[in-house]
């Protein structure tokens, strides 16, 4: 008989334990539920060489589009920060937007990272296609927009691609399709 109330108090006891331990996960995940999930910050510093920057999942992006200024003023020209922006789902090295010269002329080019392969094309695509729909505040500026796109991690040749600032324009305001706009793109032999 003495037996009987001691298992009852061991079986009492242990159920109270896994319900004490299940009320802790619960508050724990609720605290974290409210909180957004960390975001990953560059720790890139001024002048450090790309290939020293992990490059772990690179995702195949599909364009977006962003409304350019209409308003063509000096700052904006001078400033990329809507051009970062529009390109933010990309993994880009530092300083990735430069200016440099291309068989069109003087252009504006961005780098991206990018693994070799399809997801290479794919990036590629949609890079030019955002920096397209976002040239026209550049369009007195440059003759030309271009992507220099490269596996960071193997820091390989980049391959550079231009097109001419009028077919960035003619692109983005809808007057040739992807297939034309790609079509004019040039291969350039060219080393930032």
């Amino acid at each position: 008989d003495d037996d009987k109330p001691r298992s009852r108090l061991r079986t009492f006891l242990g159920m109270l334990f896994v319900l004490l331990i299940i009320g802790v996960i619960a508050v724990i995940l609720i605290m974290n539920a409210g909180q957004p999930a960390p975001k990953p910050t560059p720790t890139a510093s001024v002048g450090q060489n790309i290939t020293q920057q992990p490059v772990t999942q690179l995702p195949v992006l599909t364009p977006q589009s962003a409304q350019p200024t209409e308003e063509v003023t000096q700052e904006a020209v001078d400033n990329f920060e809507s051009l970062y922006i529009a390109l933010a789902d990309f993994v880009l090295p530092e300083d990735a937007i430069a200016i440099g010269e291309t068989e069109f002329g003087d252009s504006l080019i961005v780098t991206i990272c990018s693994e070799e392969g399809p997801a290479l094309n794919q990036n590629l695509s949609a890079s030019m296609e955002i920096l397209a729909e976002n040239s026209k505040p550049y369009a007195d500026a440059y003759q030309a927009i271009a992507v220099s796109i490269f596996d960071c991690e193997r820091n390989n040749t980049p391959r550079v691609i231009a097109v001419s600032m009028e077919d960035a324009i003619a692109f983005s305001n809808g007057e040739i399709d992807n297939k034309e706009f790609q079509r004019r793109w040039r291969v350039q032999d060219f080393r930032q």
